[in-house]
C-alpha cells in the first residue's frame, strides 16, 4: 500500500561488494520472481544459498534452474506432504562487519516482490556487537542444521537432472505450460460483488521471458457448472488468447447513458502475437458449426458453451454466440480491424461491470471438448 516494494529492498541488501554470506529462504519461487533480483544476486552468487519449498503447486523448474545458472547453492525443501509447507520467507546478507535481515510474508515471485500486499521487517545488525553476532550465528546455524538433519527433505540441486527429477514427479511446475484457472468457489449472483481492482503504488517492473522446460501437461480438474457437468479429460487446457487491460468497450460498458451498448466484445489481438482478422475464426472457433447470419449479410454465426470464471468465482456455463464478418471489402477489414466477436447474451450482467476494468481476460479450451471454452477474468 506504500510505494516501497520487496524487490527494491531485497536488491538493496544484496548490493554489497564485501558480502560474506547470503541466505534466501522462500516458500514459493518462480523464474520471473527471481529475475527481479538476478543482477544483484549474480554479483554475490558464490556466497549465496537458496532454499525454496517444493511440492506446493507454485515453485517452478525454471526458478530452480535460474538460481543454479546464476551460480547459487540451491536446495529444494520437500516436506513430503502438500499439507505441510516449507514457509519461511527469510532474506539474509552478512558482510565483514554488517548484516541485514528481511523477515516477512513476501515470496520470490512477482506477486510477492511487486504485486501483492506484503509486510516484512528489515533489521540492520553490527557484527562487532556480540549480541548481534550471536543472533546472526544462530540464524545461519539453523539453516545448516536443516540441511544436516533432514537430508531426505532438503535436496541439493547440483544439475539440471535434479530439477528434471522433481518435475517428473510433480514436485515443481513448468512455467512454460498453461495453468488452468482455478475457481475457489461458485456463485450465480454477481450483484453484490463489485469491488474494483485495488490500485497499488508499487511498480510492476519488467519481467523476463519464460524459458521452456519439457514436461507433461498439467491436468484439468473436473468441475460441475450450474448443474451441467464438464467431463474431465486427460489433456491440459490450452491457453488460446490473453487480453490487454480490459476497457469499457471490451466489457460493453457505455461511456454515458446516451451511448449504445453493443452487447458484444470484439476478439482483438490483445497481448498475443496473432492475426486478429483470421485467428479466431480459423483456429480458435474453427470446429464450431457455422451458419450464415440471419441478421447481417456477409456474416456467419456459431454457438459454443463458455464457462465464466471471474476473480476466482465460477459463475457457470453460458451458451454464447460467436460472429465472424467474412466480407473483405469493408473499411474495417481494409484497416486490419478485428472481424470476430462474441455476443454476451445472458452473460452480460456478469461482464458489463466497472469492477472488471483494467483486469485481464484469458480464453482457454480443453482439446478433448473443442466446443467448451473457459473465460477467466482476474
Amino acid at each position: 500500500m506504500t510505494s516501497a516494494d520487496h524487490a527494491k529492498q531485497l536488491n538493496n541488501i544484496l548490493d554489497h561488494s564485501d558480502t560474506k554470506k547470503v541466505i534466501l529462504s522462500t516458500a514459493f519461487m518462480t523464474e520471473r520472481g527471481l529475475s527481479l533480483i538476478e543482477s544483484t544476486l549474480s554479483a554475490v552468487a558464490s556466497q549465496a544459498i537458496v532454499f525454496a519449498g517444493v511440492r506446493n503447486g507454485i515453485t517452478t523448474a525454471q526458478a530452480l534452474e535460474k538460481a543454479l545458472n546464476i551460480g547459487c547453492t540451491v536446495y529444494a525443501v520437500d516436506t513430503g506432504s502438500r499439507t505441510r509447507i516449507f514457509h519461511p520467507k527469510v532474506y539474509f546478507q552478512r558482510s565483514h562487519d554488517k548484516a541485514r535481515l528481511i523477515v516477512g510474508s513476501a515470496n520470490l515471485t512477482v506477486g510477492g516482490l511487486l504485486a501483492n500486499i506484503e509486510a516484512s521487517l528489515l533489521q540492520d545488525f553490527d557484527t562487532t556487537v556480540q549480541e548481534d553476532a550471536d543472533f546472526l550465528a544462530t540464524v545461519e546455524q539453523q539453516f545448516q542444521d536443516m540441511i544436516d538433519e533432514y537430508p531426505e527433505h532438503v535436496i541439493k540441486i547440483s544439475a539440471r537432472s535434479d530439477i528434471e527429477r522433481l518435475l517428473e514427479t510433480g514436485r515443481v511446475l513448468d512455467e512454460s505450460e498453461t495453468r488452468a484457472p482455478a475457481a475457489s468457489s461458485s456463485s450465480s449472483d454477481r450483484g453484490d460483488d463489485q469491488v474494483p481492482l485495488m490500485k497499488l503504488k508499487t511498480n510492476r517492473g519488467t519481467l523476463s521471458k519464460i524459458s521452456r522446460f519439457s514436461s507433461e501437461f498439467l491436468r484439468v480438474v473436473p468441475t460441475t457448472l450450474s448443474g451441467k457437468p464438464v467431463q474431465p479429460s486427460n489433456t491440459a487446457l490450452e491457453l488460446l488468447w490473453e487480453s490487454k487491460e480490459l476497457r469499457r468497450r471490451d466489457l460493453d460498458i457505455p461511456k454515458s447513458e446516451t451511448t449504445h451498448a453493443t452487447g458484444s466484445m470484439l476478439w482483438k489481438k490483445g497481448a498475443s502475437e496473432i492475426d486478429q482478422q483470421t485467428y479466431f475464426r480459423d483456429r480458435v472457433f474453427a470446429n464450431l458449426t457455422w451458419q450464415p447470419s440471419a441478421r447481417t449479410t456477409g456474416k456467419e454465426e456459431a454457438e459454443a458453451d463458455f464457462q465464466i470464471i471471474i476473480r476466482g468465482i465460477d459463475y457457470g456455463l453460458y451458451r454464447l454466440t460467436v460472429t465472424h464478418d467474412t466480407r473483405k471489402n469493408t473499411a474495417a477489414y481494409k484497416q486490419r480491424q478485428p472481424m470476430t466477436d462474441v455476443r454476451w447474451g445472458e452473460a452480460r450482467p456478469l461482464i458489463a461491470r466497472t469492477d472488471l476494468l483494467e483486469r485481464i481476460m484469458r480464453l482457454y479450451r480443453d482439446p478433448a471438448q473443442p466446443d467448451v471454452y473457459v473465460i477467466d477474468i482476474d
